[in-house]
């Protein structure tokens, strides 16, 4: 009883929490902050569900132990994203106040030359990683829900970019995918061993590539 009381508060606190961000993205009509933090909502709600009442067999058991390993595995990549973006967001972003997303200032540099949205990105694979572990119906319906709303978040905050670093911001989307990190890899590669080949007289040869 007392465990099912902490759960419900934790989860409580979590909507107070993310809420009050909800109610300020709404405000300020940022579309990208309400997905943001109903997706945040939902993944760590689903976390304390899973911890507070895993032991009902109805809504959380596992079946395949290949895909709760799958899920697991699937951890480390996204902490390390979030992890990531948030360093750099802190450190490079010259963000105002206390809010270390509200950056000043493009960033490329870090996580941010590879993926454009590696926080989404991260959390995104997260809600994957706990669909594969609890393989539940509970945790399939949570978990989609969290992964549709960071992808949205993701894409409503490049189109607030671009009016807020304009060109610039256009020039970097040409380069740097939203998500996909197989090709955020290839361009890496190319950047690295394509541009600065030289020829026999030490001269650079520069080979195109396609955005």
């Amino acid at each position: 009883m007392t465990k099912s009381v902490i759960g419900a508060g934790l989860v409580l606190l979590i909507w107070l929490v993310n809420g009050y961000y909800i109610i300020q993205g709404i405000r300020n009509r940022v579309r990208c902050e309400v997905y943001m933090h109903i997706g945040l909502g939902l993944f760590f709600s689903q976390v304390v569900t899973a911890s507070v009442w895993g032991n009902l067999k109805l809504l959380w058991s596992s079946h395949f132990d290949w895909l709760e390993i799958i899920g697991v595995i699937l951890n480390f990549p996204a902490f390390i994203l979030v992890l990531a973006s948030l360093a750099t967001l802190k450190h490079q972003g010259k963000p105002k106040g206390h809010d270390m997303t509200a950056t000043t200032t493009l960033i490329q540099k870090g996580i941010y030359c590879l993926i454009r949205q590696p926080m989404t990105l991260g959390m995104a694979i997260w809600s994957l990683a706990q669909i594969l572990m609890l393989q539940s119906l509970v945790s399939l319906i949570i978990g989609l829900l969290a992964f549709f709303c960071f992808f949205q978040s993701a894409r409503l905050e490049s189109e607030l970019n671009k009016k807020k670093f304009g060109d610039a911001y256009l020039k970097y989307m040409e380069s740097v995918p939203m998500w996909n990190l197989f090709r955020s890899m290839k361009n890496y590669k190319q950047l690295k061993f394509g541009k600065n080949k030289q020829n026999g007289n030490g001269q650079n040869i520069t080979k195109g590539e396609r955005p």
